[in-house]
């Protein structure tokens, strides 16, 4: 009788040492699983940019300079298994709901346990893929709804201001109602609550529909770093989002807090 046990695993980046590592164990757990004559079968795989594959008995592959450092690796996959046992685990690039299983099983049960146990501890130890931030989508959307409601705010009241200066020089009330509202100013807390409130609503409505796209493109469930740099999107991706961040986002938030209390602390008026 055979027993199995499978692990689904995510929220991992997996380097070329890190499949060179879990290649290396498995070939060595399932020596270990050989008897006398037993047939067995090795298969180590890889799937690069392009539509390009190779294939070894050997886990030496992902050692290979001339493969894993000029492509993009998108799939790998090891299998290794005879009359009595198997072991298989697949690496899918992206977010694959159903893909990144590990699957052992074996007539002895106490080499599954021992093999399940190192190959799953190997996996966990990998670099996680995504920040604490993404993990709490919520808080997300109303940060980056705050930032983005006031750039977008700020930009409409600076176009109104730059294509129609006559009528705004000419209607000094008009103006200050423009730069009241869009502007990063308010005379008072129930001004402030209700511009602010506006900013986050239109943030929202900008933001949920490409916010879960965008985290899901830019911190994939499973990333495979394998491959030369220009070639690695998601990594470009977060340079962009964090010099957004840093250079537009975030100080647009900080002057709003720092209006906030000063209106609380009376200094704003």
């Amino acid at each position: 009788m055979k027993e199995t046990r499978k692990y689904q695993f995510s929220n991992r980046s997996f380097t070329k040492q890190d499949l060179s590592r879990l290649a290396h164990l498995i070939f060595e757990q399932s020596r270990k699983a050989e008897v006398d004559k037993d047939f067995s079968l090795r298969k180590f795989s890889l799937h690069f940019q392009g539509d390009i594959e190779y294939q070894s008995n050997e886990p030496d592959i992902f050692d290979q300079v001339e493969l894993t450092d000029y492509r993009r690796l998108y799939y790998a996959s090891i299998s290794c298994y005879g009359t009595h046992f198997d072991i298989t685990v697949d690496f899918h690039h992206g977010n694959c709901r159903d893909c990144n299983v590990l699957t052992v099983s074996s007539t002895e049960t106490g080499w599954v346990n021992e093999t399940f146990t190192r190959v799953k501890e190997l996996i966990d130890g990998c670099n996680r893929t995504q920040p604490w931030v993404t993990q709490h989508p919520i808080l997300l959307l109303f940060v980056v709804s705050l930032g983005v409601g006031t750039l977008v705010t700020i930009v409409i009241a600076s176009l109104l201001l730059l294509f129609f200066p006559f009528h705004f020089q000419q209607n000094s009330d008009a103006k200050g109602d423009i730069i009241l509202f869009f502007g990063l100013t308010a005379p008072t807390l129930s001004d402030f609550a209700i511009i602010w409130g506006a900013r986050l609503l239109s943030g929202i409505i900008l933001s949920a529909s490409i916010l879960r796209r965008l985290l899901d493109e830019t911190w994939p469930n499973i990333e495979i770093d394998i491959g030369p740099e220009y070639a690695k999107r998601e990594k470009k991706r977060r340079r962009t989002l964090v010099s957004i961040w840093s250079a537009i986002l975030l100080p647009l938030l900080l002057s709003g807090v720092l209006e906030f209390v000063k209106k609380v602390i009376g200094f704003g008026k």
